[in-house]
This record gives C-alpha cells, sequence and structure tokens, in this order.
C-alpha cells in the first residue's frame, strides 16, 4: 500500500508518495555491500566533512545539535551573535536526471571511483530513480 511522504501532499501526483522497494533478496543484498564498501572507503579516506551526521554510524540529529550548541554557546557567553542556517532537502531528488549526471560527477571527481565501479553506481541510480 502507497504511503504518502506528507499528510497535506496530493493525493494524485505519485511524486507524494514514498517510494515502495520490490527488490528481490539478492538485489537488496548486494545494495547493503555495496553501501557497506563506499561507506568503509569514504571514512578510511577521511572523504566525508568532518560535521556531517546524515548517513554515517554513532552520528545523528542529536550528533548535529550537539555539533551547533558546542560552537553557540560558548560564542554567546563571548558576547558573540551565532546565526544558524538551516535546509530542508526533503525534495532534492525531484529532479533526479540532474541529481544523478551530478552526483556521479562528484563520485568520480571527488572521491576517486572510477571505472567498473562508477558504471555500477550509474547503471544502479538510472534503475532506480529514473
Amino acid at each position: 500500500m502507497p504511503i504518502v511522504k506528507k499528510p497535506d501532499m496530493d493525493l494524485s501526483s505519485p511524486s507524494s508518495y514514498r517510494p515502495i522497494s520490490n527488490l528481490p533478496f539478492v538485489s537488496k543484498l548486494l545494495e547493503r555491500v555495496v553501501a557497506h564498501q563506499v561507506t568503509t572507503y569514504f571514512n578510511k579516506n577521511h572523504l566525508l566533512p568532518t560535521h556531517q551526521s546524515a548517513y554515517r554510524r554513532h552520528h545523528s540529529t542529536n550528533t548535529a545539535l550537539l555539533s551547533i550548541c558546542n560552537d553557540a554557546i560558548p560564542a554567546a557567553d563571548r558576547g558573540l551573535v551565532t546565526l544558524v542556517v538551516l535546509q530542508d532537502l526533503s525534495a532534492a531528488f525531484d529532479t533526479a536526471e540532474y541529481t544523478i549526471s551530478l552526483l556521479l560527477d562528484i563520485l568520480q571527481t571527488r572521491f576517486g571511483i572510477t571505472d567498473a565501479a562508477l558504471n555500477w553506481h550509474k547503471t544502479y541510480l538510472s534503475e532506480r530513480f529514473l
């Protein structure tokens, strides 16, 4: 049964619903193995931003909030003003084709993923989001 992303969304639009995975067990297993390998590679080579909390083990919105507080409270004690800018990226994949090409470019140029691994990601993302 499809699940609506947010209660106030247009129920007649397919983009208002959460994606449903109908992948067989082997595909899900392969996805987890690749995700583990990529995450290990990123962590081992220190390729993720220091303060990124999303999609990292032992990190959460709580660790992000603690990081902000650890900076803001001492600044306030010194009489400084702290400005926090937050972004809602819930619609980040609404332009999937553009996002996929950008993601593949980042994987190649910033993270050094090339050849067969890059082609695998290209195929996987194209099948999943286009």
